[in-house]
């Protein structure tokens, strides 16, 4: 377990020099490949282990990462394939997230956090729109109010140094 404090710095220069190794790539893509070892030695720091769950977390992460990496060395291709592809990326990692175990834990939470937002008691239609005049007249109110003292805050300073005398 000692070993593993040195996960995330280890994941960090490990992205660092993939950047450095490809350096005829965009910045943003050299970002990416420092994120991702990163992301990499986070996840085996913070799970203390090298387990099935961390394997797969570490892939979904990086079919995010490689669905944003694939945007930008694609960039001649027409912007709606390219925004496919994140959109192939995030769905591959959300399947592959979605057999881990925290990944199940992820989604049932997301459920719970759904059905908790169905319960909510919504404002109607008028009470949002009378609570959005308060919130402009007061921001009426307040902008003149702080117009008038920077104004006198202004003649005073003017008065004081003597520039206000004219």
């Amino acid at each position: 377990m000692d070993k593993l404090k040195y996960a995330f710095p280890v994941g960090i220069a490990i992205g660092v020099l993939a950047a450095y190794w490809f350096a005829d790539f965009s910045m943003v893509q050299r970002l990416l490949m420092v994120l991702a070892g990163a992301v990499v030695g986070a996840v085996i720091a913070y799970r203390q282990s090298f387990t099935s769950d961390n394997i797969k977390i570490m892939l979904a992460v990086g079919s995010v990462i490689g669905g944003v990496f694939a945007y930008y060395w694609f960039s001649e291709l027409a912007v709606v394939l390219r925004v496919l592809m994140v959109l192939a990326g995030l769905g591959v990692a959300a399947a592959v997230a979605y057999t881990s175990e925290p990944g199940k834990q992820f989604f049932a939470f997301a459920q719970e956090a759904w059905a908790e937002a169905g319960r909510v008691s919504w404002p109607t239609k008028k009470e949002t729109m009378q609570t959005t005049g308060v919130v402009f007249v007061f921001v009426v109110i307040m902008a003149l109010f702080l117009f008038a003292v920077d104004s006198s805050l202004a003649w005073i300073v003017k008065l004081v140094s003597g520039r206000g005398a004219s």
